[in-house]
């Protein structure tokens, strides 16, 4: 009778085999997602940098005066994101800004705003992403 340790090691040979590869192609998916995820952010933090915005004022009664003084004005902004002590105020009002170029302005109504907080404003992107804000001011 012939062995058939021959053919056994062969099969245990051949699914050793594709088993790497299955663990390979997994691993492979992974990292171009992340690759992919991480070169996205960096072009939008890159973005980011041609835009620039200035509180020109913040105030209870008037609202937020935001400004675009200076930037490419190429980059278009989605929209503008305002923060009350770090938190988002999520009832601003007239915060699309997609036609706010260099040296033009908008006011921001909505916020509830009271003495001594501290009030930023991001700009965004048109993909929804959210720049960091360099501005901040402290309400009078």
């Amino acid at each position: 009778m012939k062995s058939k340790r021959g053919q056994q090691d062969i099969i245990v040979t051949i699914l050793l085999v594709l088993i790497v590869l299955t663990a390979i192609a997994f691993v492979a998916a992974f990292l171009m997602k992340n690759i992919k995820t991480s070169t996205a952010s960096a072009d939008d933090k890159q973005t980011c940098l041609k835009l620039d915005l200035d509180i020109a004022s913040a105030s209870a009664t008037t609202g937020i005066v935001v400004t675009r003084p200076s930037g490419d004005p190429n980059v278009k902004m989605g929209d503008i994101k305002i923060f009350v002590n770090g938190a988002a105020c999520t009832s601003a009002t007239n915060t699309t800004t997609k036609a706010l170029g260099p040296g033009a302005s908008v006011t921001i109504s909505g916020c509830t705003l009271a003495s001594t907080n501290k009030v930023t404003a991001a700009p965004v992107l048109a993909n929804n992403f959210v720049c960091d804000s360099n501005t901040e001011v402290t309400i009078p």
